[in-house]
């Protein structure tokens, strides 16, 4: 026998065999808890395993719908869900008087205050001070645990805050472009944090009786070009006596003279005890109506707080280094027809997103700082990108119309 004639006889027994090899896995009748599982508390080996399986955008459809009809009563209820330490936590929250199928709802993240203590189930019925809302408008509202360990500010806390979102758009139909972030006191302070440090899922942020002032303080990074991206509407009083008036004028003025979008409602005989709130349904109300996530596939603009959550919009992947202890990781960009102008420091490459809405064509060119331009080529998500864009923005959505590719941007 000649080696040609050995070889492929070879080739056509290991054909069974690579292709048994390569073939991926029927869907088990369990999937809906296993991509329940990976969807509250992702993990590299979790997310292994669902690539293991056989299944594309119909089947993740499906298996979101089963998902959803498990939860299609309509109520006030509490859940245990368990943070990225391994710690337990409650999570109480309030569905429209009914739940359509086929209807998008606004969510409101509410994040309670006095958490100076050490329990974990304060959040359980946080959300009905927000109950008014829900006699004129048809909403979800849920409320997370929060306490001295979890400090709203803090990483864990804000990964609570990220992972109660993933809670309630897996099991409802939550509009992804209406998801706002509320919060009294110490919650109000968690707002500004979040602003700072979270672009993916909000739209708005509603602090009340109390601003960021708090977290300038400690030395929480707050940074106006991030607070700027999304609307504020800060509820506060005069007689505060927690939140003293001049530091707190003090607080907006500084965000105001940097172009931050925020609007202040003010009370100046109240104190803290948010008496004034039924006040402020009209314009709370109105907020939740017409506020929307702003869209920034076609533009890039985010400032990095090392070791704190980092879900850069238009951004599915980045790598950044410490070039300057003064000076935080950035990076800034925008399309001029194929060309993505970029400016960053620290920032050693990034991954954005587009879609046809920012550019027609796969190849397009990136001019860095100024300098010539180098070409680059788009290419299509695969099923482990989507997956992982899904966590980025915090919702159950399958996008395969997505496009990315890796800029290196290089240590400057």
């Amino acid at each position: 026998m000649s080696p040609k004639h050995f070889l492929l006889i070879l080739l056509l027994l290991m054909g069974p065999l690579w292709t048994s090899c390569n073939r991926k896995n029927p869907l088990p009748e369990n999937f809906d808890e296993l991509l329940s599982e990976w969807f509250l508390n992702p993990r590299t080996g979790k997310l292994d395993t669902l690539l293991s399986y056989d299944f594309g955008e119909s089947a993740f459809d499906s298996t979101l719908g089963k998902i959803r009809a498990e939860h299609g009563i309509a109520g006030i209820y509490s859940n245990s869900l368990i943070d990225s330490l391994g710690t337990s936590y409650v999570v109480g929250f309030k569905t429209p008087k009914r739940i359509l199928s086929d209807t998008l709802y606004p969510l409101i993240i509410y994040l309670h205050g006095g958490i100076g203590t050490t329990r974990n189930d304060k959040g359980k019925e946080a959300f009905r001070m927000l109950d008014p809302l829900a006699d004129s408008i048809d909403l979800f509202l849920a409320s997370p645990s929060a306490n001295r360990f979890s400090a709203w500010w803090t990483p864990i806390g804000l990964s609570r805050i990220l992972q109660t979102i993933r809670f309630m758009s897996l099991k409802y139909p939550i509009d992804p472009d209406r998801i706002l972030l509320a919060g009294v006191s110490d919650g109000a302070a968690g707002c500004y944090a979040a602003a700072s440090t979270i672009p993916g899922p909000f739209a708005g942020f509603i602090p009340i009786a109390g601003s960021g002032f708090i977290l300038q303080r400690i030395g929480y990074p707050l940074f106006p070009q991030n607070l700027m991206q999304r609307p504020i509407y800060n509820v506060y009083a005069g007689k505060d006596q927690l939140n003293p008036l001049p530091e707190t004028r003090r607080f907006f003025q500084r965000l105001q003279r940097a172009g931050v979008d925020i609007e202040t409602s003010f009370y100046p005989q109240e104190g803290h005890d948010v008496d004034y709130l039924e006040q402020e349904l009209p314009a709370l109300t109105q907020r939740v109506q017409n506020w929307r996530k702003p869209d920034k596939r076609c533009g890039l603009s985010w400032l990095f707080a090392p070791a704190f959550v980092q879900r850069p919009t238009g951004i599915l992947d980045w790598a950044t280094f410490v070039a300057n202890e003064k000076a935080h990781p950035y990076v800034f960009g925008n399309w001029d027809a194929d060309t993505l102008e970029l400016r960053s420091g620290g920032v050693e490459y990034i991954a954005p997103l587009y879609d046809s809405t920012c550019i027609d064509q796969d190849v397009f060119w990136v001019r860095h700082n100024g300098d010539t331009p180098g070409e680059y080529r788009f290419k299509r998500l695969s099923t482990r990108q989507i997956l992982i864009n899904m966590i980025r923005e915090s919702v159950p959505v399958w996008r395969d119309e997505l496009f990315s590719a890796q800029v290196i941007l290089g240590k400057q």
